[in-house]
Formats: structure tokens, C-alpha cells, sequence
């Protein structure tokens, strides 16, 4: 049945009485949309409109003390689509290793310098820190050129 399914290729998951609806590909598809708009309205400065003086002011401050994060609360699915995506790792990927699962209500922090395609590194917050990981030792890994646990 659909866990059969889900479990041997999840994107090949097909739901609704007529089997169109498919999931794992809607959740990458809006991860990648998701990402797209993020890094565009950091690219355009926040992406606040020249009128909006004292937000914009707000910006420069914090991008002087070195903040630049933004918060994603999310669900699994998409948050692992969108780990997978920032580390430029395909949708084969999904579901087929724990190391980048992304539980509800898990923290992981993503770098990502500017103009680069990919994150630079990510680390797990909470509910359980870990230390930083390269992107591309990640990617790697995941080509079966390293090995590791989770």
C-alpha cells in the first residue's frame, strides 16, 4: 500500500481518490519556492520598501551586530525538503537518512554567505545541539563519499 510506497521512493507517493495529489513533491516544490522568496528579500535588503525608513534603519543595526538569521517554523516534511535543498542535495535524499530528517519542533540553523547556491554549514539547535557541518562534507556523504551516524 502507500506506506510500501513512501517508504521504498517517497516521492513517488501519489494521494487523493484519484492518486494526483503527490506530497513529498509538493513539500519540495514549496521549499524551494520558500527558499527562493527567503534569499531574494535578503538579497533586496530585507525586501522593505524605500518609504519604510525606520525598518530599514532596524535592518542596517542588526546587520551590523552580525544578525542575519531568519526563523522557519515548519513541519517535518517541508523543514527536511529545505535542509536538502540549502544543501544542495537532491529529493532522492528524502526520507533515506535520518542525518537529515527534520523532526516537528527541531531547531537546526543553517549559514548561508552571500551569493553562494548552497549553505556554507548547518548544525542541529535543539532539541539536541550538535557542531557545525560543511555543506560540502554533507554532500559528500551523501554521494557515498564519506560515511557517518547521526
Amino acid at each position: 500500500g502507500n506506506w510500501n510506497v513512501f517508504k521504498k521512493d517517497p516521492k513517488q507517493l501519489k494521494l487523493g481518490s484519484d492518486k494526483s495529489f503527490a506530497p513529498v513533491l509538493d513539500c519540495w516544490e514549496r521549499g524551494m519556492k520558500n527558499w527562493n522568496v527567503m534569499r531574494s528579500d535578503a538579497a533586496n535588503e530585507g525586501g522593505l520598501p524605500s518609504s519604510s525608513t525606520k525598518a530599514r534603519e532596524e535592518l542596517e543595526e542588526s546587520k551590523q551586530e552580525g544578525s542575519g538569521a531568519i526563523f522557519i517554523m515548519t513541519h517535518g516534511a517541508i523543514g527536511q525538503c529545505m535542509l536538502l535543498l540549502a544543501l544542495g542535495l537532491s529529493i532522492e535524499m528524502y526520507g533515506k537518512s535520518r542525518k537529515y530528517s527534520f523532526d516537528n519542533c527541531e531547531c537546526i540553523e543553517i549559514e548561508w554567505a552571500d551569493g553562494d547556491e548552497h549553505s556554507t554549514r548547518w548544525r542541529r539547535v535543539h532539541p539536541v545541539a550538535t557542531k557545525w557541518e560543511c555543506t560540502s562534507a554533507s554532500q559528500q556523504m551523501a554521494s557515498g563519499g564519506l560515511s557517518c551516524s547521526r
